[in-house]
């Protein structure tokens, strides 16, 4: 957060402040929760340090939109984060979810009902209704009451903010669900999903990794690519038996395509800065080369021990 924009919010103090990723621009919301055997997309090495749960808060004129609501269980916090950074200036124009997943659309209802009943747009991928998470309502009088119109995210297509400010959205081949991907071309943040959400935090660490700061964890070299491999192969166990080379095309393009300097997952902290960005990026091809050129592909996985289901919702 800039001194010029943390001299112009007051923030309640007991409230996990909303972190400035880009001037007057993004906001990372959300807060942390305790990793103990509990997350099926964390091996044990992480166990006793903290996910960081992300919600992201971008303002667009007189409006905003979300990129991920952010956990159940951090409801309350994401919601006042939002009001002390908005306050009754700006309103909710649309919230955009990355996968059809407790962690991305949790707290949709309570961002519905701050719109005031005026019309918001709700981004998803196939699959699930994202109006699912509401429990007090049926669908089609949540679209009357609320004025809600859920769009299909699709690759190519842009999530328009207003005037020429808009979003691009891409679906990776790297998922497991119905998943996209979303760019702003403006902070240059690429809003990742589960990719690249391989960095745990401790209590009293950064959620951004990048200038120096950020959880004491592998960063460069061959540590971070076994790191950050550790973490992909556990997140997405069916990769080393999977062809490969689509992924590592679309990855290549799209980082050569467009600029990033935030990389912005859905859980995990937050990777920002160009020289930060690219050491991931080089990172996870190197990982997904090896995979193609069979020097990962017929090795045994690495045990990541027992996990209970979790979704942290």
């Amino acid at each position: 957060m800039t001194a010029q924009t943390a001299g112009r919010l007051a923030y309640p103090k007991a409230l996990v402040e909303p972190v400035e990723l880009f001037p007057d621009r993004l906001y990372l919301l959300g807060d942390t929760g305790l990793i103990d055997g509990n997350y099926t997309w964390r091996d044990e090495s992480h166990d006793g340090r903290h996910e960081s749960f992300n919600a992201y808060l971008l303002l667009s004129g007189s409006g905003a939109a979300m990129i991920e609501t952010g956990v159940a269980m951090h409801g309350d916090t994401v919601r006042r984060q939002i009001d002390a950074v908005l306050g009754g200036a700006r309103r909710l124009t649309a919230v955009v979810g990355t996968r059809l997943e407790p962690d991305c659309f949790s707290n949709l209802p309570s961002m519905v009902d701050r719109s005031g009943g005026q019309d918001i747009d709700v981004y998803a991928p196939g699959g699930l209704n994202p109006l699912d998470f509401f429990d007090d309502l049926s669908t089609q009088e949540l679209m009357k009451r609320f004025g809600v119109r859920v769009i299909l995210l699709r690759s190519g297509i842009r999530i328009e903010l207003g005037g020429e400010d808009a979003l691009d959205v891409t679906v990776p081949s790297l998922r497991t669900l119905s998943t996209g991907w979303i760019y702003d071309p403006v902070s240059a943040a690429l809003f990742s999903s589960d990719c690249f959400s391989h960095y745990s935090t401790a209590p009293g660490e950064n959620r951004v990794v990048g200038a120096g700061g950020g959880p004491a964890q592998p960063h460069t070299g061959e540590a971070l690519l076994g790191f950050l491999g550790r973490h992909h192969l556990t997140k997405f166990d069916w990769l080393r038996r999977a062809d490969v080379g689509l992924m590592i095309r679309e990855i290549e393009q799209l980082f050569n395509e467009r600029p990033v300097r935030t990389l912005a997952p859905t859980r995990g902290c937050v990777i920002r800065g160009e020289d930060e960005v690219r050491r991931n990026v080089d990172a996870l091809l190197g990982m997904l080369r090896a995979i193609r050129d069979q020097r990962l592909g017929n090795a045994p996985a690495e045990p990541a021990g027992p996990r209970k289901e979790a979704h942290g919702g």
